[in-house]
């Protein structure tokens, strides 16, 4: 068998449909595995020769791996439902849970600073969160990808200077885990075209923190709204600061909801679990008459 990580653009699938291809030559089977989310809208945007070639690559492959049951339309057109595997991204991260009982309750965003991964919308949700708990400071922590992104968010900083707003900029390792064990609300409102289930909300829950997101891809298979976070509508500033002073008001809440993040967590998305599934879906594709 051979495993293919499938590309969602022309030059990336190009590239991966050469080896599905001769795969096929030599009598292989072929799993394929999609880490993102916007396969068929790439498919739907390119033109009529592009179309045929990927139709005619992907209906060669013997198996699909998807990160959520959400993400089984993008494939289920052209690979038929029982070849598609459902495998979220897992994994096991040097994290500490505990109850949080901190000074002051710390509102973190962690991921790429991307407009469409809702940098810019927890930013913008800070002065109304800040002015119904002044007891809340707001933690940002990831790598400058727009310049427009990082105008725009200095300038608001420079001109909040009242705001507790810290910027540790592009983290990783050891660091990164003691930011994510050093909050207290995990809020990633995300609406980025090639999100499948972001790995910041995995460790996030990891930590056991409430997360706040969206109703995306497939993150509503990881964060149960009401449950263990809140899924919000996409760039509303203000239903996302509602959810964050519900949590800031709330420490029992937030706990509660911590500890829920980190029971699904532990029984759906570890590393264990996820070479499980990983090797159902080998056997299985290798297994097939």
């Amino acid at each position: 068998m051979v495993y293919v990580p499938a590309g969602q653009t022309t030059v990336g699938y190009t590239r991966d449909a050469g080896y599905i291809l001769i795969a096929k030559l030599f009598g292989r089977k072929v799993l394929t595995h999609l880490r993102g989310g916007y396969f068929l809208n790439w498919y739907n945007e390119s033109g009529k020769t592009m179309k045929t070639f990927i139709r005619f690559v992907h209906r060669k492959v013997n198996g699909q791996i998807v990160l959520g049951n959400n993400l089984r339309k993008l494939f289920n057109w052209i690979v038929p439902e029982k070849d598609i595997y459902v495998i979220p991204n897992g994994g096991n991260f040097p994290v500490n849970y505990n109850e949080r009982n901190h000074e002051k309750t710390t509102v973190l965003f962690l991921g790429n600073y991307v407009r469409t991964k809702g940098v810019m919308e927890a930013l913008y949700a800070a002065p109304l969160v800040y002015a119904q708990n002044k007891n809340v400071q707001f933690a940002f922590a990831g790598e400058w990808r727009d310049a427009d992104v990082k105008t725009e968010f200095e300038k608001f900083v420079s001109e909040h200077p009242e705001l507790p707003i810290i910027n540790h900029g592009p983290v990783k390792g050891d660091r990164k885990f003691q930011i994510l064990n050093d909050a207290d609300i995990f809020v990633f409102p995300t609406y980025y075209r090639n999100e499948g289930h972001p790995w910041v909300t995995v460790e996030a829950m990891a930590a056991g923190l409430p997360v706040i997101s969206t109703d995306h891809a497939a993150i509503p298979e990881s964060v149960h709204d009401g449950v263990n976070g809140y899924l919000v509508e996409k760039r509303n500033i203000s239903q996302l600061a509602e959810k964050i002073i519900i949590l800031a008001n709330d420490k029992a809440l937030r706990n509660k909801m911590g500890a829920e993040s980190r029971r699904i967590y532990l029984e759906n998305l570890t590393e264990e679990k996820m070479v499980e599934r990983m090797g159902n879906a080998f056997r299985s594709v290798i297994e097939q008459k």
